[in-house]
């Protein structure tokens, strides 16, 4: 009742209506029908002006600390060679962002170490609460990893895509970049078990990729080599010790 008032009183001062009415859209032009006073966007151009204006307001802060810009000239944190940073958060030429991929970096080893010497470990044993929570984390995860055969495959392809990804996934679920669910996984897994294999035995074997990983290039998911890689077909359990003495090669066709 209130808002209807209000809405005769704005028709009588001569406020025309704004919300249902149809304006162009200030960013490319298409008509839409307004649902706030605010509003001048279409839908899609909403997003990408609001992502436009938090970027924008990431390089002005930037700026103001003095943080390195896209393209400028800067001295990697590991090795000290120079390169053109291409992100904001980037401080590693290519080669070391290698390293910092596969956990290798002896920078990020010796900054752990000194975290959980310093940090974690004193608050682990002086802290009872904290002790707790994390055993009742950890034993939660072992137990439902024992139970659930589809958490733990979940689990796998998720650290795996993830660590073939130059930057990770960004947050995104697995499932998000490739073209199957978690469901059709398990049924093209137990389709192609081995003699022996079962669900319960699952930690005997792998998670093959029949052309290797190492044959392919992709740094993001938008890759095509992400696509074929990562796709059903390339996929089968194999036996661990079959994997490891298989490595890199490609010993089956798809």
């Amino acid at each position: 009742m209130d808002r209807k008032a209000a809405e005769v009183q704005r028709r009588k001062r001569g406020i025309a209506p704004v919300k249902g009415t149809t304006i162009a859209c200030e960013q490319c032009g298409v008509q839409f029908v307004r649902s706030g006073i605010k509003r001048k966007f279409c839908a899609p151009c909403a997003d990408e002006v609001m992502h436009q204006r938090a970027r924008d307001r990431v390089n002005r802060l930037a700026r103001e600390r003095g943080a390195p810009q896209f393209g400028e000239e800067l001295n990697c944190k590991h090795c000290g060679t120079t390169f053109k940073r291409s992100s904001p958060r980037e401080c590693y030429c290519e080669k070391c962002k290698e390293l910092q991929k596969r956990s290798a970096l002896p920078l990020l080893k010796e900054a752990v170490r000194k975290y959980k010497k310093e940090v974690w470990l004193p608050k682990y044993w002086e802290d009872p609460e904290v002790r707790n929570r994390t055993l009742q984390s950890y034993k939660k995860s072992r137990n439902k990893r024992k139970a659930d055969p589809a958490f733990t495959i979940n689990e796998r392809i998720s650290v795996g895509i993830r660590q073939s990804l130059a930057r990770g996934k960004g947050g995104a679920r697995w499932q998000a970049l490739v073209d199957y669910t978690l469901a059709d996984l398990m049924r093209h897994l137990e389709r192609q078990f081995l003699p022996g294999m079962t669900w319960e035995n699952r930690g005997a074997w792998h998670l093959d990729h029949i052309q290797p990983l190492a044959s392919f290039n992709f740094t993001t998911p938008s890759d095509p080599d992400f696509k074929a890689a990562w796709s059903l077909p390339n996929l089968r359990p194999l036996w661990a010790c079959d994997n490891l003495r298989k490595s890199a090669q490609r010993t089956h066709l798809l």
